[in-house]
């Protein structure tokens, strides 16, 4: 087995050592550059005087080699910029295989209070589950991952096809790490699908246009044809300026529309040419799962791989953009109508694969987002993949919280047999109560998404996650704490009454109330949970909740989580044991902190 540390500090060692011999190159080549680029001058003003046939070929061939070299640089500075990518990428997974997930997007902007489980889990949010796994490189590939722990599979197959495209490309840590580099490679500010969608949907105002495309061809090829004429009748000089002149008015007349089909498409250049590049990446692996072959398979229009397809059109666009360059404006434009077989082959390209290109960009940001969960993988070998069951609900053994390191997390055996069954949780004050429950329902998001789990055994029956941990007042909305406590709870009974199968997991409800009304209330929420057939966890300190046991005792279990007090001393061991917890620290503990004598 492979270990991540030592593969990515091999990978980062390697790719440190290219990028220094890449910088040394570029140098060398940039001092070279200068001293050609002087060279056209100097040679020509000292050779002009013996031969002026020789100075313009000597000029011309330094002016070539200048060529060359600024050519050289642009490629030179391409793999400097790619390797340095991929260094940045490894020193990223370096910090990640020490717990720093600091170089990854945390996903801030998907937090939502009212999420069936999200906010209480921390999985968006500094330090949270989706910083832990996000490696995305494409705004689009974000949102798709954020989708996946927004709505998580519930069905089995698909949940088994996601485990093996998962498995398949933790086994191909080499072209993950080439993906996440030549997308970092381009980092660019506009991403948005709708607008390139909508400019692919739409038509220019050449489209159709067959004035305008006869014109195109014709004029040019009169205005070369008077050129050539003029320097054996320079009398027809004044011809080829009249021609260039109408050529200048067509291009004015439509200047206006050709700027703004110009201004819009090349804000989509660098998009392009990004996706391009991972296009390319995906076309050129075989794979063997399901997923992943389909998703390949899909990446193809009229028999054309699709990153052949874009290429065509990223040329197009750069084509387009040397309309920036004045001086070579007035000559393409003059003698070529330049804009107009630009935008023509732009909008041949739109309209045979327009429709696509949308369909293109879905699929490389859900690939996007599945290598943020094989490069996840790859990093925890030690993690289990889920089986799925028909029969038990939850069979987890050694169940930790991925988010904990492994020299720091207690693991602990969790088991829900059949729908219905609850679990009451009762311990001490910080004895781990509420990280145990955010361990199971964490864990739980990450086997229904299909990626391994951080347990040694973990069999699971899909089904829809629903917790209250973590509810909140709102002043905005004029919500009490207890009315919101409320308010979650009624979503979720409501769930259970139209049938829907839940996992719940509680933490302490009706916290906003008095201890007499929390304790019959609990007891009265819990009740109708039992009978709804709900089946999940609660955690608790009120220890008279734990005697529903006795009245259920094939639905209810009592665990807990147990303390040692040495004198003044507390000691948690974190680990689940059967029962009801016999020790309470709440006193004891302000009394440590100088509250109460």
């Amino acid at each position: 087995m492979m270990n991540p540390k030592n593969y990515f500090t091999q990978e980062h060692t390697f790719a440190s050592e290219i990028s220094e011999i890449l910088r040394k190159k570029i140098l060398f080549n940039s001092i070279l550059r200068l001293l050609f680029f002087i060279g056209i001058f100097l040679v020509f003003f000292l050779m002009v005087q013996y031969s002026v046939a020789l100075a313009i070929i000597l000029a011309s061939a330094d002016f070539i080699a200048f060529l060359y070299l600024v050519v050289r640089h642009v490629h030179l500075q391409q793999k400097k910029n790619y390797h340095d990518a991929y260094k940045k990428v490894t020193e990223s997974e370096l910090k990640a295989c020490e717990h720093n997930f600091d170089d990854f997007r945390d996903g801030e902007e998907y937090i939502n209070h009212r999420h069936e489980y999200s906010f209480d889990l921390d999985i968006f949010g500094k330090g949270s589950i989706f910083q832990m796994l996000n490696r995305t490189i494409t705004q689009m590939g974000d949102k798709q991952l954020a989708n996946f722990f927004h709505f998580p599979v519930l069905n089995k197959e698909l949940i088994k096809k996601t485990q093996a495209a998962i498995k398949e490309l933790s086994n191909m840590p080499a072209q993950l790490l080439h993906f996440r580099a030549t997308g970092k490679t381009s980092e660019i500010g506009i991403e948005d699908k709708e607008q390139i969608t909508q400019w692919a949907s739409t038509v220019s105002f050449v489209h159709g246009n067959k004035v305008l495309r006869i014109l195109s061809f014709a004029l040019p090829i009169l205005i070369f044809s008077a050129t050539i004429a003029a320097f054996i009748d320079s009398s027809l000089s004044t011809l080829v300026v009249i021609l260039f002149l109408i050529n200048m008015s067509i291009i004015g007349t439509n200047a206006r529309k050709i700027n703004k089909e110009h201004n819009q498409v090349s804000n989509f250049l660098k998009v392009f040419q990004k996706y391009h590049g991972l296009l390319t990446i995906i076309n050129d692996i075989k794979f063997n799962s399901e997923l992943l072959a389909q998703l390949s398979g899909e990446l193809t229009h009229e028999g054309n791989r699709s990153d052949v397809m874009l290429k065509k059109l990223t040329k197009s666009v750069s084509a387009f953009d040397n309309r920036l360059n004045i001086m070579a404006a007035i000559f393409l434009e003059g003698f070529l109508l330049w804009d107009l077989h630009c935008l023509h082959r732009i909008e041949k390209w739109r309209v045979g694969c327009g429709q696509q290109l949308p369909v293109w960009l879905e699929k490389v940001s859900y690939f996007d987002a599945l290598v943020s969960l094989g490069s996840y993988s790859f990093l925890h070998p030690d993690f289990t993949y889920p089986e799925i069951s028909e029969d038990s609900i939850l069979v987890a053994d050694q169940l930790g919280h991925p988010l904990i390191p492994s020299d720091k997390r207690v693991n602990n055996n969790f088991r829900i047999e059949k729908k219905g069954e609850f679990v009451i949780i009762t311990g001490a004050n910080m004895a781990g109560k509420s990280t145990f429950l955010r361990t199971v329902g964490v864990n739980l998001v990450m086997a229904a998404i299909g990626i391994p789990v951080c347990a040694s055994k973990f069999s699971f029956k899909p089904m829809k996650l629903f917790t209250s941990m973590r509810t909140s007042d709102s002043l905005r909305e004029n919500e009490s704490y207890f009315y919101a406590e409320l308010r979650r709870l009624k979503e979720m009974l409501d769930m259970l009454e139209k049938g829907e199968e839940l996992f719940i997991i509680l933490d302490e409800i009706l916290k906003g109330t008095n201890s007499v009304d929390k304790q019959k209330g609990s007891q009265s929420a819990l009740e109708k949970i039992v009978r709804l057939k709900g089946t999940g966890i609660i955690a608790t300190h009120d220890l008279a909740l734990a005697s529903m046991a006795d009245e259920y005792p094939l639905i209810i279990k009592n665990q807990c989580f147990e303390i040692e007090i040495d004198n003044a001393q507390i000691f948690f061991d974190y680990k689940l044991y059967q029962g009801v917890t016999k020790k309470m620290n709440a006193l004891l503990l302000m009394q440590q902190m100088g509250i109460i004598e």
